[in-house]
């Protein structure tokens, strides 16, 4: 099921980097506090150890995103329109 209120690649995208736009500056800091310390063990460490060590903190990273901004917001909560798989039909919800 996909979420949204259009199929237009075009919309997904500026809707993308509205979002990027809005939250670069808490994101790129967040960035540099936890890569750059991250980056400074892993160098110090065995190639065999460093690339697990390296995944780990990507998959938590992506975590972290995913639970900060991956959320709806208000206007979502109130109307939401389900396109169907096809996209030739649309259920709205309240």
């Amino acid at each position: 099921i996909v979420t949204g209120t259009s199929w237009n690649p075009l919309v997904w995208m500026k809707d993308g980097v509205t979002k990027y736009w809005n939250n670069k500056e808490e994101d790129c800091l967040a960035m540099i506090k936890l890569w750059g310390p991250s980056d400074c063990i892993q160098f110090s460490m065995p190639i065999h150890i460093s690339m697990p060590f390296r995944h780990l903190v990507s998959f938590f990273w992506t975590a972290y995103v995913s639970f900060t901004r991956g959320g709806s917001n208000e206007e979502d909560n109130k109307l939401k329109r389900t396109l169907s798989v096809s996209g030739d039909s649309a259920k709205i919800e309240k």
